[in-house]
């Protein structure tokens, strides 16, 4: 899991749509414009203001043109709810949903890209293998091999079928295993890996963790539910297809901006593991990812730091290359060492603070 959401951590702005996103072409039972009986499409317009799936928000708000895959809130309630508890679908987990009466009737057939009368097709990406990461992962316990991870996926597909109300379908995983490399990312391969997936398996929803904006851009252009999410402008621009994981990283700033300025500036460094730094007054950098997408977050967070804090905030950036980790790590910490920085905000992936940890140590660095 650490390396399908690598570099998810503080995303920010990325490219505008390059076409607008087609609409869903869903409809409700018993709503006009419903689904043919031999599973054709109704009309398109049909479910544009019948919420969002699961009763969810698109990032930023509530979607007008809702990722409709069952019968719009309200709809038909005949059914057993013996196996609700308290109120919710099922018990142990605080996330389960509202409770809901075992549906019966006819569900409209198909009615999205990858929604059948019996079936919901979501795409799982597997990212290409990568020797760094891999080794990191297994150093930590955090590895799987690849019939766990076969395992895994059939577990979660028989727990949600199960568990949830999917209005007589139930959902089908395949794994599309990427070729792209992802540290450093190779934009135009993974946009043609994007229109591969689609092409091969028409899924009305994919799991596809990145940095890249240009993934969710590609996914929602071609009209494909996606969950990640970078700017809550860039999640509002790709409605209905994108849904945040993670607060908008322009949100993120500023709570740690709010949180710098009352908690930590112009006062003693005294958290630091070095007791020479423990008596300075700290002075923080902000280290991250070198991209292009996470640069107007990045800013803000050090403008904001430099209103409140007569330090300021030192920016010290990185290239995502695993093959360079090592030798970027050593100069990044003895930077940082040579400049007094007795504080560190690491606004980047999970990976490379490995790397930047063991460098600072090496060096007795203990901020």
């Amino acid at each position: 899991m650490v390396q399908l959401v690598l570099a998810l951590a503080f995303p920010s702005t990325a490219p505008a749509p390059t076409a607008v996103p087609p609409p869903l072409a869903v409809s409700v039972p018993g709503t006009a414009g419903g689904a043919d009986s031999d599973g054709g499409t109704g009309d398109p317009g049909a479910a544009a203001t019948q919420g969002t799936a699961a009763g969810g928000t698109s990032a930023g708000g509530p979607s007008h043109q809702g990722a409709v895959v069952g019968p719009a809130q309200g709809g038909p309630a005949a059914g057993d709810t013996s196996h609700c508890v308290n109120g919710r679908q099922f018990g142990g987990l605080v996330i389960a949903p509202p409770c809901a009466p075992t549906w019966r009737g006819d569900n409209g057939g198909a009615t999205s890209m990858g929604v059948t009368r019996t079936s919901i097709e979501v795409v799982l990406y597997q990212p290409k293998s990568n020797a760094a990461v891999d080794a990191i992962l297994q150093s930590q316990g955090l590895s799987g091999t690849p019939q766990q991870d076969q395992d895994f996926r059939d577990r979660a597909a028989a727990f949600i079928n199960s568990h949830y109300e999917l209005y007589g379908r139930k959902v089908h995983f395949d794994l599309f295993q990427g070729q792209c490399e992802f540290a450093p990312s190779d934009i135009p391969c993974l946009r043609n890996e994007v229109d591969a997936a689609v092409a091969q398996y028409h899924p009305f929803a994919t799991s596809w963790f990145s940095i890249v904006g240009e993934v969710y851009d590609e996914l929602s252009r071609k009209g494909v539910v996606s969950l990640g999410g970078l700017t809550n402008a860039f999640d509002v621009a790709h409605r209905p297809y994108l849904y945040s994981v993670l607060m908008g990283q322009d949100e993120q700033a500023t709570l740690a901006t709010e949180y710098w300025c009352k908690k930590f500036a112009n006062l003693p460094a005294r958290f630091a593991g070095d007791p020479l730094l423990q008596r300075l007054p700290r002075k923080v950098a902000i280290v991250a990812d070198d991209l292009d997408t996470l640069r107007p977050a990045l800013d803000q967070l050090q403008e904001g730091i430099r209103r409140c804090d007569r330090n300021g905030a030192q920016m010290a950036l990185y290239s995502l290359d695993t093959s360079t980790a090592v030798s970027q790590s050593t100069t990044l910490m003895a930077k940082l060492k040579g400049s007094n920085v007795t504080t560190i905000l690491w606004a980047g992936d999970p990976i490379f603070p490995v790397f930047g940890t063991h460098a600072a140590t090496s060096q007795a660095y203990f901020p």
